[in-house]
């Protein structure tokens, strides 16, 4: 699957690559989810950690034709208005936990940063000979976890974002589902219950004693059908079709067996 990014997104990204030759660039958020799985929103704009330490992002990005809001100090523009989220990320960073912008009192939680750092993927970009990293589907799950966990009254698109990855993340014809020695066939769960078994497998597979902490606030949150997170994020998933609570709550079970089978 392509980057789902458009043509000057893919140019702006291209040239921050070639000018930025020495540093690293992860592609998170949405886009790069898009890669994994296929999305029913767009997105404007690009999130990238990019590994520097946040007093120096300025003077690395300003002469590449990029100029930082002045209200969202994380955000940038660059040519051809393309916009992206820059997360500065390095390992005292990571260490730390958080990442605050200077002259701004947004904090965000950094928690899974060193996933997405530790697990990618090179992917072309789109009418180019410049490649970019993406973050792998089981580290931008756990990003989302944690994204969301952090400011769960600002974050809804990202309980839609994961009700859309338990429902697609693994293709219909798939051979694992059809494979005797595989966890997902030996599971005994039903057809469309597997991706999210999948999905449980996949981060249980990558995450440490943190991730795992963040995981299981999760899924003690949304997991209740009586609670409000779940109704949340019910909403966000926009399902159609009968019982839609029958629905979510089978995925949600579907994830817990498989992140706790591997753990």
């Amino acid at each position: 699957m392509t980057l789902a990014i458009t043509p000057a997104q893919a140019r702006a990204l291209a040239a921050l690559r070639v000018g930025l030759p020495h540093t690293r660039l992860v592609l998170i958020g949405a886009s790069a989810l898009g890669h994994h799985v296929s999305l029913d929103r767009a997105t404007a704009d690009l999130d990238l950690a990019i590994v520097l330490a946040p007093a120096s992002l300025d003077e690395a990005v300003e002469p590449l034709g990029w100029t930082r809001d002045a209200r969202m100090r994380q955000r940038w523009f660059g040519p051809e208005g393309a916009i992206a989220d820059l997360l500065p990320v390095t390992e005292e960073l990571v260490a730390a936990g958080e990442v605050c912008f200077d002259e701004d009192d947004l904090r965000m939680s950094l928690v899974g940063f060193d996933l997405a750092l530790r697990h990618t993927a090179r992917v072309p970009l789109p009418g180019s000979d410049v490649d970019v990293e993406v973050a792998t589907l089981a580290a931008l799950v756990v990003l989302k976890i944690v994204a969301w966990l952090d400011r769960p009254h600002e974050r809804a698109k990202d309980l839609g974002d994961l009700a859309r990855i338990l429902d697609a993340a693994l293709d219909d014809d798939d051979d694992r589902r059809w494979d005797a020695d595989d966890p997902i066939f030996q599971s005994g769960l039903a057809h469309d219950d597997q991706g999210a078994f999948f999905v449980g497998l996949e981060v249980a597979r990558v995450a440490e004693h943190a991730h795992r902490a963040c995981v299981d606030a999760f899924v003690a949150r949304v997991g209740d059908p009586d609670g409000e997170a779940f109704a949340a994020m019910l909403r966000a998933a926009r399902y159609g079709g009968a019982s839609p609570e029958e629905r979510l709550a089978r995925r949600l079970d579907a994830f817990v067996r498989g992140f706790a089978r591997e753990r």
